[in-house]
């Protein structure tokens, strides 16, 4: 079964290179990800050596999610999920470099402004991302599009945190960030390959606005705990 999963991901990045492109834009950017993750728990243990500031930058790396994603949902159902990403790409790149700047214990305050600020944008780049592949992918590919993207992650997880581990080690943790940096780049450049997307079909009146959509996000992730879990965790 798995080899046969695996000569169907083949296949379809074969044959489809607009997800091609899109994969690419996810292999660097989540690879940055757990880089970043790897360098910023450096800093904080080389600047404090403290388990409250260790703790108090996976809070601010978690939190902001509980409310960025139902917000996101909201936006990237009414503009496009290529430009949103995109975005979320390029801002994340200058908020990395921002790291750079955190030379002593009295800035760790900075570390956790862009540790949220960061994840924030995170937020909006993986619903644009899941909700751009059913226009990028037949229906018939769909379900082996999807269980390749959850495989990325998985496999971007633990390479992405093995790498940083290896950069912090051999360069130091500057060097660790700028890499960070130029992952978002290279994403942004696979997704500006993209074709554009179809314009977004005009929204029913009686439907639900913006704000009540926001709040019943809020209300069923808070009603669902195990979905609140699984959001954190991505």
């Amino acid at each position: 079964m798995q080899s046969k999963n695996t000569v169907g991901y083949f296949r379809l990045l074969r044959q489809n290179p607009p997800f091609r492109n899109l994969w690419y834009g996810q292999v660097v950017s989540e690879l940055g990800d757990w880089l970043n993750s790897i360098a910023i728990y450096a800093l904080i243990l080389k600047l404090s050596n403290s388990g409250m500031a260790m703790a108090g930058a996976m809070m601010a790396k978690l939190l902001p999610i509980v409310l960025v994603s139902p917000i996101a949902g909201v936006i990237v159902d009414r503009i496009s999920r290529k430009k949103v990403m995109i975005i979320s790409d390029l801002l994340r790149c200058f908020v990395v470099l921002g790291f750079l700047l955190v030379e002593n214990q009295d800035a760790l305050w900075l570390v956790y402004a862009l540790v949220i600020v960061e994840i924030s944008l995170a937020g909006f780049f993986e619903p644009a991302r899941s909700a751009i592949i059913p226009s990028l992918v037949p229906k018939k590919d769909l379900v082996t599009a999807n269980a390749l993207s959850g495989s990325t992650w998985s496999v971007m997880l633990a390479f992405g945190a093995a790498l940083g581990g290896v950069v912090v080690h051999l360069f130091d943790i500057r060097t660790a960030f700028i890499l960070d940096a130029s992952t978002f780049l290279l994403s942004a450049w696979f997704i500006s390959k993209i074709p554009p997307e179809d314009k977004p079909a005009k929204r029913d009146p009686q439907k639900q606005t913006g704000y009540q959509e926001f709040v019943d996000s809020l209300r069923y992730l808070w009603s669902e705990p195990m979905v609140l879990v699984l959001s954190l965790l991505k």
